[in-house]
């Protein structure tokens, strides 16, 4: 179940990340936070290992990518 939940992560992010939308920033910055406020949880079922610190890395690119996102053309 949760390896679905971040495919889908993944799959909304690069769609939203690679359309000229007005919401893809929107998108793509939910992703990105939603996958850095899962971490507690991770950590308090599984312990801190690799995996955890590769999503909360990967959750803070895509934060930051969100940000830099140029606007799309109305």
């Amino acid at each position: 179940m949760l390896g679905i939940t971040w495919i889908v992560i993944a799959v909304i992010t690069l769609i939203a990340a690679f359309t000229r939308t007005r919401v893809r920033r929107i998108l793509v910055l939910f992703c990105g936070l939603s996958l850095v406020a899962e971490i507690p949880l991770w950590v308090g079922l599984m312990g801190w290992f690799i995996g955890n610190e590769m999503f909360l890395v990967s959750g803070a690119l895509i934060t930051i990518g969100g940000f830099l996102l140029p606007p799309a053309n109305p």
